[in-house]
């Protein structure tokens, strides 16, 4: 029976959810994070939140969202982003099902629905274009229409039965940089993504990731820029009245690859290719376009030698100034050349073929002909004290062994500061939460400082709620005393001898159920190659990243196999839950400082210094703290689970590396194996003492 008055508050919701559902408890953690959320929300401010692992985040955030729209007396709507695919099923799966539901009951009536980008749709127009795909006609008969001409099919990627090819489904779905938009394709009306997207538009809540977000974001402000009124549009997302940012820490990450973007030779070619053949298909006295792809073509390849000499065997050149002065006549031939194939395909009359198939390809092939001439643009006028420029080259999937391997060449291009760029595009627009187990990067008052300061949030209001685990009984740290060699290159050599045979220790007094973390790939491979055969010897099984098995694959039997061995890189610091026995072990090789030659890090130790800061202790450490932070969340996540971190680098007896260790969980710190074994001898002894 629904109660006589729908509750308006979390306290209210709360108690008619411990009066519905046995074994219902109340986490104080989530009371304290759910009352801010309210007073957020109510006065149209920013919250900066650390709730930790067993807080009840997600329903703490949830109902004071779902109150605030049902309290109101106008249409209210808000949105609810996560980092990652687990989080977000967790959300649309589980909780706010389960919300709809008991609320409901209770009263309290919403919608929700989820958002998801249009790549993860089949593309109706690209389809009808009839793409090199080897099971096509079993896809268009899996997705057609029954015998009234609707469409029980959602479009969606995780539904599609029919066996596709690795690198087929790009050929199938269109990305946000070819879609025309549902004004100039034919088949808007029929798109599985602009569906799904609409039944967002009319949804309460809306449950989505923070790549849609900053892709929102992005659309808003180069429509605003491009509009003769100044106005922008959430395309995406529609106007919303406020935003729930979980799993915040890795906004900043977020944002600087979805504000950015990559241009590459592959994307021009393919262009050229289809536009050629779109003009040529039209053209009945002769075209100029073969002639003009010809010539970008050249220029391509030349720009490509002159990079590949430039790395001389380095990841990354940077693209500065001095780079786009000396080569400023070939980029502005490449962007005159693509500019005149785009001018052709906007004045080809279309003239054979269905004319609404062949409408969608030339708005198609509009939209990704103006989105190239604006990477192009960006990239000769960026303004180098805002955005960081850089080139890589990359290798062309062979299609067969006769195929000979392609380099091409890309330019990525990222925000060097996210701040100012978010609080001018969202903090100023909406009430914002921002919330996870790894906000506060230190120790002390001014924790939040370093993630309010990249987020552009100084000013917002902070709170730590604290975490329902006991460390201390449940955790242990250990990290080798200062007599032990380090990563420093003094003593690398003797650090790469003694880590491996340490690590193998701590491996025998957990019995097995150890994720062991390393900061570079051939630091992991280099240890599973020494390892994995004593750990087989040993009757323990393990698993290594980048093998055949994919991250969902290793997670999935590292979890059901309790006594088993991962090896994984910085992927498997965040979003991975194991409760229970499966990892009671975590081993990080050595501090994760940023690697000095990465671009947007060179980059913003540059910008930092220029404006008189220090970027070891105002960079490096709050970013190394956080991914320390995360990596021990791995460890406990649940009030029953326990276990040891070790951090195999002596630099953390430091000053500052002890400051490090003071902002991680409040476990005891160690130094002998001795005690590792101790631990582990005891929570072993426990549930037959109990």
């Amino acid at each position: 029976m629904p109660a006589s008055t729908p509750p308006t508050t979390f306290a209210s919701a709360q108690t008619i959810l411990a009066q519905r559902l046995p074994g219902y408890r109340r986490r104080p953690q989530q009371e304290a994070l759910a009352s801010a959320i309210e007073q957020t929300f109510s006065t149209g401010t920013h919250l900066l939140a650390e709730a930790g692992t067993g807080t009840g985040k997600s329903l703490g955030a949830l109902i004071p969202a779902i109150l605030a729209v049902t309290s109101s007396d106008e249409r209210r709507r808000y949105v609810v982003a996560t980092s990652t695919n687990a989080l977000l099923t967790q959300y649309a799966g589980n909780d706010l099902p389960f919300l709809e539901k008991e609320l409901g009951d209770a009263g309290v009536h919403f919608t929700w629905a989820p958002l998801k980008g249009i790549g993860n749709f089949l593309c109706l127009s690209k389809i009808s274009e009839s793409p090199r795909v080897e099971n096509l006609r079993e896809l268009c008969e899996e997705i057609a229409p029954d015998d009234n001409g609707q469409r029980s099919h959602t479009g969606d990627r995780n539904d599609v039965k029919t066996p596709l090819r690795p690198g087929e489904w790009n050929l199938l779905a269109s990305t946000s940089s070819e879609c025309p938009g549902a004004s100039k394709c034919a088949m808007a009306a029929e798109c599985f993504g602009m569906l799904h997207k609409a039944a967002s538009k009319e949804a309460d809540i809306v449950i989505t990731n923070t790549a849609i977000v900053m892709t929102d974001v992005k659309l808003n402000r180069q429509i605003r820029e491009g509009s003769k009124s100044g106005e922008g549009a959430h395309i995406l997302l529609d106007q919303y009245d406020g935003l729930i940012i979980d799993e915040a820490h890795e906004l900043q990450e977020t944002a600087t690859r979805f504000l950015g973007f990559e241009l590459r030779q592959g994307g021009i070619t393919t262009y050229l290719d289809q536009a050629a053949s779109f003009i040529e298909l039209h053209s009945d006295t002769g075209t100029t376009a073969p002639d003009k792809q010809a010539a970008v073509l050249g220029y391509l390849d030349s720009l490509g030698q002159i990079i590949t000499t430039a790395l001389d065997g380095e990841k990354t050149l940077l693209v500065d100034s001095a780079f786009i002065e000396e080569h400023a006549q070939l980029l502005l031939r490449i962007y005159s050349e693509v500019e005149e194939v785009a001018r052709l395909v906007q004045k080809t009359r279309i003239e054979h073929g269905s004319n609404k198939k062949q409408s969608d390809t030339k708005e198609r092939l509009a939209k990704v002909g103006q989105n190239l001439l604006a990477e192009l643009k960006e990239i000769l006028l960026a303004d180098p004290a805002e955005i960081v420029r850089w080139a890589e080259t990359y290798t062309l999937e062979r299609t067969n062994t006769r195929t000979p391997e392609q380099t091409r060449w890309v330019i990525k291009t990222a925000p060097i500061n996210v701040g100012p760029y978010l609080r001018e595009e969202l903090w100023d627009t909406v009430p914002a939460v921002l919330m996870s187990a790894t906000m506060s990067a230190g120790s002390g008052p001014n924790r939040f400082d370093y993630i309010a300061r990249t987020l552009g949030l100084e000013g917002a209001q902070t709170l730590d709620v604290g975490t329902p685990f006991d460390y201390p009984k449940q955790s242990l740290l250990y990290v080798p005393d200062s007599s032990s060699p380090s990563p420093n290159k003094a003593t690398r050599e003797a650090w790469a001898t003694w880590v491996p045979e340490a690590t193998m220790e701590l491996i025998r007094a957990a019995g097995g159920g150890a994720m062991l973390l390393y900061t570079s790939r051939t630091s992991m491979e280099t240890a599973h190659r020494n390892l994995a055969p004593r750990l087989a010897a040993n009757g323990i099984t393990s698993y290594i990243q980048g093998g055949d098995l994919t991250n969902k694959q290793i997670a999935e039997r590292f979890r059901d196999n309790v006594d088993s061995v991962l090896f994984g890189l910085k992927s498997f610091m965040v979003g991975v839950d194991f409760p229970g026995r499966t990892c009671r072990l975590v081993v990080i090789d050595k501090l994760p400082f940023a690697v000095p030659t990465d671009p947007i890090n060179a980059a913003r130790v540059d910008a930092l210094e220029a404006q008189g800061g220090n970027s070891f202790a105002d960079l490096a450490i709050p970013e190394m703290t956080l991914t320390l932070q995360q990596a021990f969340g791995r460890l406990i996540r649940s009030v029953n689970d326990y276990g040891v971190v070790a951090i195999m680098d002596s630099r953390l007896n430091s000053w500052w590396g002890k400051n490090i260790v003071r902002s991680l969980p409040d476990a005891p710190v160690r130094s002998s194996f001795a005690d590792v074994q101790t631990f582990f001898d005891l929570q072993a002894a426990i549930p037959a003492a109990a």
